[in-house]
């Protein structure tokens, strides 16, 4: 239809879309990103994932562009922050890359005994497999053994919200357009008790007690200084990432394919839905 020009937008195509349509002179492809992050939660209450050595082993053994580049390209771009790229304070450096002798280096430094088991709980999902079979490859390399726990997306919420998984992938939306929205949950956990139940707190799930993060996102949200409250955003972002119970790794992409005379579209980027009342052609 978009070829034909029976319509002038095809929202978020696939990889195989755009193959088809590249190369035509009468369409053109836009880029963009969505609100969503992936990323790996390791249950606290597991002792070896506990440890600092494990979990930097951990962010150097993803192969983060070899799956953007292959199995996610065009739907997901490598991202290690909560905080997606459209939001104040969000964080585009990216430090981890795969590095396997890196890896290795640091699980022999942990003292930990290898090889590392870990249950790795994830959604019954094609892409999301995906993912898991490349991480299964990459970690085993390096000393860690991924046992694959497979389930619908209710059970792997169940297991996670009941701090019950050992690792689990997830994806996470933003609920509004402001910072706190993100930091909020993956750095505050305002009692790790198992009785408290605050399955709002991605914290919680994973029984991670965030320390100074608690106190620091706290400040952040009331801070006035738009400038400054950035910094500190930025601050909380790259604590987290070098030290936490998560590895952040995707933000979602969108790729909108369009007539080559349609301008002033607009998809919404992380914090917006799409407008159409900008589009001329």
């Amino acid at each position: 239809m978009l070829e034909k020009g029976d319509i002038d937008i095809g929202r978020e195509m696939t990889p195989t879309d755009i193959a088809g349509v590249s190369g035509n002179a009468d369409i053109k492809v836009q880029n963009d990103v969505g609100g969503q992050v992936y990323y790996l939660a390791l249950n606290q209450k597991k002792a070896e994932l506990a440890n600092p050595k494990v979990q930097e082993a951990m962010r150097w053994a993803v192969d983060y562009a070899g799956m953007t580049d292959s199995i996610l390209k065009g739907q997901w771009v490598v991202h290690q922050a909560f905080l997606p790229q459209g939001f104040l304070g969000a964080l585009t450096e990216t430090p981890y890359s795969l590095d396997l002798e890196k890896a290795k280096a640091l699980m022999a430094e942990s003292g930990v005994s290898l090889p590392l088991e870990v249950k790795f709980t994830v959604r019954n999902n094609q892409e999301r497999l995906d993912i898991a079979t490349s991480l299964q490859n990459t970690f085993a390399q390096v000393g860690i053994n991924l046992v694959l726990d497979v389930g619908d997306g209710a059970q792997g919420l169940e297991v996670y919200r009941g701090r019950m998984h050992e690792m689990t992938l997830q994806t996470w939306g933003p609920d509004y357009p402001d910072p706190h929205t993100n930091a909020s949950t993956f750095a505050q956990n305002p009692d790790n008790s198992d009785e408290a139940g605050n399955t709002g707190y991605l914290a919680w799930r994973t029984a991670w007690e965030p320390g100074e993060l608690h106190a620091m996102t706290d400040a952040a949200v009331v801070e006035k200084d738009t400038e400054k409250r950035k910094a500190m955003y930025e601050e909380i972002q790259r604590k987290h990432r070098d030290g936490s119970a998560f590895v952040m790794m995707f933000q979602q992409a969108r790729q909108d394919a369009m007539r080559a005379n349609v301008t002033g579209f607009y998809a919404g980027g992380a914090t917006d839905s799409a407008s159409y009342w900008t589009v001329t052609k």
